[in-house]
Formats: C-alpha cells, sequence, structure tokens
C-alpha cells in the first residue's frame, strides 16, 4: 500500500510480481475494497488499479496520468541522464520559471550571510523553502525535482560555516540549472552592422 508522498518507484516493493495499491491519502483505502483486492490476488486475477512490479530499471506497470508520466520521466532525467521530458501543461512552465526566481532570491540572500550574519537573512531562506514547497503541492508533475532539491540540501554534512555555505550555494546552482530546462529563453537581437547586414 503505497500513500501520500510516497513514491513506490523510490521506496518498492522490489521483488517481481509485487503489486502496490496507491492513493493520496490513508482514507481513500477502504478496508473491504482492500479485502477485496487480496481475494482477487489469492485467485490470479489482478485488479486494473494495481501497479505491478515486473522487473527491470523501469520496472512498474500501471495506467499512468500524464501528470505520472511526467514525474517518472524528470526522476530518469534527474538521477539518469535521460532526456527531460516535454511540458504540455502551462502550469508546468510557470511553476519552473517561479521557482526559478525563487531559487535565484535564495542564493541571493545566501551570499548575503558572510555581511549580513546567518540570524538576519535565515527568515527570508525559510519564506523561500516554503514558497518551493508550496509550488510542489501546485504543480504536481515538478515535485520530483523538488523532492531531489531537498535531499541534495539534507545531505550536505557537517563542517565550517564557509563550507556548508559553498555547499548549498552549489545545490542551489545545480537546481537553477535543471529548471532552466523548462524556462522559455528570450531570443536575442544582435545590433545591426553600418552596412545594415547583421
Amino acid at each position: 500500500i503505497s500513500v501520500g508522498n510516497v513514491n513506490f518507484w523510490e521506496t518498492g516493493p522490489k521483488a517481481s510480481l509485487s503489486f502496490i495499491l496507491r492513493a493520496d491519502s490513508a482514507d481513500q483505502i477502504a478496508p473491504d475494497r482492500l479485502g477485496e483486492v487480496v481475494n482477487q490476488l489469492l485467485q490470479g486475477q489482478i485488479p486494473a488499479e494495481l501497479v505491478t512490479r515486473c522487473g527491470g530499471l523501469v520496472s512498474y506497470q500501471r495506467n499512468e496520468t500524464p501528470a505520472e508520466r511526467f514525474q517518472w520521466d524528470l526522476v530518469q532525467a534527474v538521477y539518469m541522464a535521460e532526456p527531460y521530458p516535454i511540458a504540455e501543461r502551462m502550469e508546468i512552465l510557470q511553476g519552473a520559471m517561479k521557482l526559478h526566481d525563487i531559487n535565484g532570491f535564495a542564493m541571493e540572500q545566501l551570499k548575503l550571510i558572510p555581511e549580513k550574519g546567518l540570524e538576519r537573512v535565515a527568515p527570508f531562506l525559510e519564506r523561500a523553502e516554503e514558497v518551493i514547497q508550496t509550488i510542489s503541492r501546485f504543480v504536481p508533475e515538478l515535485s520530483p525535482l523538488i523532492r531531489w532539491y531537498q535531499a541534495e540540501k539534507i545531505r550536505i554534512g557537517p563542517n565550517s560555516s564557509g563550507d556548508i555555505l559553498a555547499a548549498t550555494l552549489q545545490v542551489h546552482e545545480r537546481f537553477a540549472q535543471h529548471l532552466r530546462v523548462y524556462i522559455p529563453q528570450e531570443e536575442t537581437i544582435e545590433e545591426g552592422v553600418s552596412d545594415g547586414t547583421l
């Protein structure tokens, strides 16, 4: 049973011929329905709503929504250097642009720490993290990238304050690189030379 923000492709099960019943919240899994699903499996029937573990790296079969497919493709892009999925909803691009903006703001604040001190900058950084988390809820397609960002920050180990600051900035820079894929690039207009050619 996979509930909430847990992703079965990250947590498993990993054994072939395992089955996953997926729900957004625990109250969506009625005990009666769970009993029916188990009974069907014992009779050799696989309910259509189950995710099936079938082996290999990309090893889960299920009927996916476009948002779920985008999320899995984004996981592969971030962790396995696969091509980034195409954003087919404007909300994905808008979410990425907002993430890019707030990430840039956070980087500016981090660079002020040596001058102003962590105590003065921390409230702004906390607010930036809240906004990033909110975007994850409103644009679920981007949640794998946001979870990657959060995990990379957690992985920063104990060190001197200067080294921690440098490592944190590196995470933000890598986050920005991933986000740039979904930021429309402005066309650059070159100035004409005196003879009218470009």
